[in-house]
Formats: C-alpha cells, sequence, structure tokens
C-alpha cells in the first residue's frame, strides 16, 4: 500500500512541475521594446533631445513637437552689451515663441574654435549658429568695402544699409551660399584711444611712431596714417600690453572700454562729428543643413526675428550704439579725457587715406565686382537713413 502511496505522490508532483511551466504567462520574458527608430551614430547637433555637439550633419526632418537643441557659436564674450547681450535676448525670444521645442547651447569667446574659424564651424557643422563679426580681409569681398574708412555714423544707420545693400547685390548674397543668412549689420565704430604716457592723437602726424594694436582694414589704416601695426590681435592681450607700456594705443569699439576693461589702460579718446572711421560688418547665420531640418512654424519663428524683422533693424543697432555710449560716458565719469578733432583735420584724414580708399576699391573691382556701384550706393543709403 505503501508502494502505490509513494507512487501516486511521484505522479502528482510531476504533474505539478509540468502544469506550472505551461502557465507561466509569456510577457514575463519578452524583451522591453520602443516605436522609436535607434540613433544614428551621425545625429546632427540640431537633433532632437539628446544628441552630440560634436555631429556635423543636421537631420532631413525634425518632429513638430520634438526639442530641437541648437548650438550657438561666437568669439564675443558672454558680458558683451552690443554684441552678446541683445543675441541672449534674440536666443531667448526663438525659445519662448517656440514654445520651449528650440534651445540653445551657447558658446562665447572662442569656445568652439579660434575667431577666424567661426564661419566655417557652421559650414563644416561643428555648431548650428554662429555670430561672427567680418574682421578678417579677403573673407567676404563685399563685406570688406562696408569697412572702408569713413563710411557710417553709427551702428544703427549701418545695419540698415548693410541690410538694403544684401538685398539690392547678388554678389553678397553669394558670400552666404553655402548657408542660411538671418541676419547681417555694421557693429559699432571704432575709436582710436591712447595711454596717458603716449599722448593723444590730435593730427595725423601724431599716428608716427604710434604702436597700435589694429585688425582687418584698420592695420592698413594705421599704417597709411604713419603708425605701426603690432601682431596683438585679442583684446586681453592688448589690455595687458597697453598696461605694461608695450602698445601706445588701440583701434575699437568703445564698448571694450567696460567688457574688457581697457578703459583702466586708456586715456585719451578721440571724436569728431560724422562717419566715424571705420565699422566691422558682421553676420548670424545657419547651418544651411540644420534649417532646412527645422519645422516651417519654426522657421518662421527665426524669419520672424531675422534681418528683415523690426527687432532686427532697431534693437541689434541700438544695442551697439547703446553700448558705445555707455563706454564714453564711463571714460567721461573716470575723468579721462574726450577731444573733438576739427572737421579741417578729419579732411586732412580723409585726404591720407584716398589712395588706400581707391586702392582697395580697384582690387575688387578687379575681382569681378561692382565695388563702385556698391560703395555709391553705401554712400547713397547712409545718407538717406542718417536724416
Amino acid at each position: 500500500m505503501k508502494r502505490y502511496v509513494g507512487i501516486l505522490l511521484i505522479i502528482v508532483l510531476v504533474s505539478g512541475l509540468i502544469f506550472s511551466g505551461c502557465s507561466s504567462p509569456a510577457s514575463s520574458q519578452a524583451p522591453t521594446t520602443t516605436s522609436a527608430a535607434p540613433a544614428s551614430s551621425a545625429a546632427p547637433a540640431s537633433s532632437v533631445a539628446q544628441t552630440s555637439a560634436a555631429s556635423p550633419t543636421a537631420q532631413a526632418t525634425t518632429s513638430s513637437q520634438a526639442t530641437i537643441n541648437l548650438i550657438y557659436s561666437t568669439e564675443q564674450q558672454e558680458n558683451d552689451k552690443g554684441n552678446s547681450l541683445p543675441m541672449k535676448e534674440w536666443m531667448s525670444l526663438i525659445e519662448q515663441r517656440s514654445g520651449g521645442r528650440v534651445k540653445f547651447q551657447t558658446n562665447f569667446s572662442n569656445a568652439l574654435g579660434p575667431m577666424n574659424e567661426q564661419f566655417n564651424m557652421v559650414t563644416n557643422g561643428v555648431s548650428d549658429v554662429c555670430y561672427t563679426v567680418n574682421v578678417f580681409w579677403g573673407q567676404f569681398p563685399m563685406n570688406d568695402l562696408m569697412q572702408l574708412p569713413f563710411s557710417f555714423p553709427n551702428a544703427t544707420v549701418g545695419t540698415r544699409v548693410a541690410v538694403q545693400l544684401y538685398k539690392e547685390f547678388p554678389e553678397m548674397q553669394a558670400q552666404y551660399s553655402k548657408v542660411k543668412i538671418l541676419g547681417i549689420g555694421i557693429a559699432e565704430p571704432v575709436y582710436i584711444f591712447t595711454t596717458k604716457s603716449a599722448g593723444a592723437i590730435r593730427t595725423s602726424s601724431d599716428f608716427k611712431g604710434k604702436r597700435i594694436r589694429a585688425t582687418g582694414i584698420n592695420s592698413q589704416i594705421t599704417e597709411a596714417l604713419g603708425g605701426t601695426v603690432t601682431g596683438i590681435n585679442s583684446m586681453p592681450e592688448t589690455y595687458l600690453a597697453m598696461q605694461k607700456g608695450l602698445l601706445d594705443g588701440a583701434i575699437a569699439g568703445l564698448s571694450v572700454v567696460q567688457s574688457v576693461k581697457i578703459g583702466e589702460v586708456a586715456y585719451y579718446y578721440p571724436d569728431w562729428e560724422g562717419p566715424k572711421l571705420m565699422a566691422f560688418p558682421y553676420s548670424l547665420v545657419m547651418n544651411l543643413d540644420t534649417w532646412n531640418s527645422l519645422p516651417a512654424d519654426v522657421q518662421q519663428i527665426f524669419t520672424d526675428l531675422s534681418m528683415d524683422s523690426d527687432w532686427w533693424l532697431t534693437t541689434k543697432g541700438k544695442a551697439y550704439d547703446d553700448a558705445s555710449q555707455a563706454g564714453m560716458d564711463y571714460v567721461k565719469a573716470q575723468g579721462d579725457e574726450v577731444y573733438t578733432v576739427s572737421a579741417d583735420e578729419i579732411a586732412n584724414w580723409k585726404a591720407t587715406l584716398q589712395p588706400l580708399y581707391s586702392k582697395i576699391i580697384q582690387e575688387e573691382a578687379a575681382k569681378g565686382l561692382p565695388a563702385q556701384k556698391f560703395v555709391d550706393r553705401l554712400a547713397e543709403l547712409t545718407a538717406q537713413y542718417s536724416k
């Protein structure tokens, strides 16, 4: 009997194990899946949510509700009143109007690469959006013509002129064929400031022997007026060189007297009525693949705040002029000498610079560009917008 009971128990146990295995839920062993496609190893800088900052090419399409992360790059310092502060406002407006879908990752002070590579980093896909001042001669031939001496009285007028010139001259548009241009304009006019030990520049003869920090066409202007150009380019280096007596002065916008503290080492600031010595063009551009990847409504948000907009034509130029005026107020308040150069002396400077002026126009015309027509139209527009 006991043998039969043992056999019965064995049968029951084996049956239980078999039924237990058959009744296990299938889902307990199934893998977790998502409906989204796996992320591409070549995801763009501007792709959705988590993307690699170093990835170069924008996706062909972007979901209308996806988060669009854009990498912004510039050589300008984050606290610069004329450059970066209005651009931070611009980015904030883009983010707000997109309902938070657009997010900017900002990189100031050449964080992603040197100043002369800022534009190329956009075309190469290192950054999505770039704001850069066009100081490097030859990179944008038509923009070089806007750097000719005594062209603009201020940034507000200059920016309106630059936008209109861009609309009218296909040769200028062609410079930006590899990117989506969002804005173009003219930065604050530059001034010549010198240290107290170097003395003031009141006449063209005062340039002689002066060691001046100058970039772009300012190097040619300085040499034409009799000054000596040094190899110093960055403003922090300029500060140290002026402090140590290795530089007598610099040519730059007045906003740097506070943003880079040049006002601590400079003392003399010449000023005069009418167009200033010169002013640098600048541009705001986007990687073309990035632009094409944006939903139509997001593209419209950018367009509404780009160079045809009231914001660009009023706020952007005015920000530069306000920064310049703040710099002037600062140096006056600390007791530095701001003096007026006479109209007759400015006429002498213009006469001295006329050969350089003509040479540049001839060189650009030799490239097949409508140089003389361009500078003539620039002068007409400047007079028109200065009224």
